[in-house]
């Protein structure tokens, strides 16, 4: 509270009495600190969203198995994956790979991108 008065006597005070650069400085700050709040509000929600996300997959599996006759460890024991496809699914994972790391590549480079514009 103290802060926030002395900011307005500071900032309404003419600007012959202020240091060069004063105003720019205090908005350079403000705007960093607002910065900073956007962001932990944004890895705040994207926790939360990803913690109802895993209650609700674990809500899930607890009415499967307590309620059906549901038996995870029963039911990945019966797929069999054909040694054709294994070849495949190498591959799949392969491309899977060089997708991701080009995705990740173009994420950093717009960051950069982005970060040079401001």
């Amino acid at each position: 509270m103290d802060q926030d008065k002395a900011l307005k006597k500071a900032l309404t005070r003419k600007s012959g009495d202020l240091p060069y650069g004063f105003e720019n400085r205090v908005m350079k700050q403000i705007m960093l600190e607002d910065k900073k709040q956007r962001q932990n509000s944004y890895y705040r929600s994207l926790a939360l969203v990803a913690f109802v996300s895993l209650v609700m997959v674990a809500g899930t599996g607890y009415v499967l198995y307590m309620f059906t006759s549901f038996n995870l460890l029963s039911f990945l024991s019966e797929i069999r994956i054909p040694s054709v496809s294994g070849t495949m699914l190498g591959f799949y994972f392969y491309i899977a790979t060089i997708v991701l790391i080009l995705l990740g590549v173009d994420n950093i480079f717009r960051r950069r991108k982005k970060n040079i514009e401001e």
